[in-house]
Formats: C-alpha cells, structure tokens, sequence
C-alpha cells in the first residue's frame, strides 16, 4: 500500500506537468513542431496506465488487509494494534531527495546550460538511487549528455547551450 499511494501521486504528477507541457507547446502541428505532441501523447498515456494500475493495486491492498483483521477494517502494523506510520506515507526521504535535486537541475540547465548540470545530475541520482558501480556510473553520466548535445549539434544542427 505505500507503493501505491506514493505512484498514485507521481502519476498526478507527471499528468499535471503533461497539461501544463501541452498548454506551452502552442500551435506547431506541422513537420517535427509534432515532435512534442508525440512525447507528450506517450508520457501521458503511459502516466495514466501507472495510475490505473496503481489504484487497483491499492483498492487490492485494502482489500487483503481488511480481510485479514477481525472486524474488517483498518491497517495494522507489525504487532497487530497500532497502525503502521509508514502506510499512509506518500514516498521515502530517497524519492523526495530525488524529486529536489530533479528540481534544481531544471533550475540549474535553464541559467548554467544543458552538459554541465546534466553530468552532476546523473551522477547524484544514480549515487542516490543506490548504484555502486562508479566507473560505470561516471561513464554514463559524462557520456550520455555529451552524446545528446553531440546529436542535436551535429545532427539536428540545433546545439543546446552548452
């Protein structure tokens, strides 16, 4: 149950930003002006997939854990009698931390730039997330931004500000 309250707010989430995205992309519904739609079309259906499933995986939890009490109701923690704090909670001190630092990568690509942030923003959530293989992590944190802006420079011709 503590999954499924915390995904049913990510997928709020995500849904909301998904709006608020639409709302900014305008009117460009021709040629790779598209290209938006098309992302955000996919995250929003996706979004809305992880919020069906997260509500039928809480009306099961509740189910399961009203029927394994006498009297039907309520959640109970380990020792049977006191409710469990960590039933009701919304997501751990990790996803919250993950969610900050998401938040000032935003803040820190529009005023510094694509590469640099992109770097230590990896490197931080992947550290977060519990990865242990450094040089793996290092790796792919330097090597995919690079790539990304090394793709839309040459590629697209449509270089990011670095």
């Amino acid at each position: 149950m503590i999954n499924a309250g915390a995904n049913i707010f990510g997928a709020l989430l995500i849904l909301a930003f998904v709006a608020f995205a639409w709302q900014l992309t305008g009117e460009f519904r021709r040629g790779s002006g598209f290209f938006p739609y098309i992302v955000l079309t996919l995250l929003g259906a996706t979004s809305l997939l992880w919020l069906l499933r997260s509500l039928i995986e809480l009306r099961l939890s509740r189910k399961s854990v009203a029927g394994a009490f006498p009297g039907g109701g309520g959640n109970a923690g380990e020792d049977g009698d006191q409710p469990s704090s960590a039933d009701a909670s919304l997501g751990s001190v990790g996803g919250y931390a993950v969610l900050g630092v998401t938040l000032l990568y935003g803040a820190a690509v529009v005023n510094i730039g694509y590469v640099y942030p992109s770097i230590v923003y990896l490197l931080l959530v992947s550290l977060m997330l519990g990865g242990r293989q450094y040089l793996t992590i290092a790796a792919i944190s330097v090597g995919f931004p690079l790539a990304v802006y090394y793709f839309l420079a040459v590629g697209f011709n449509r270089p990011l500000p670095f």
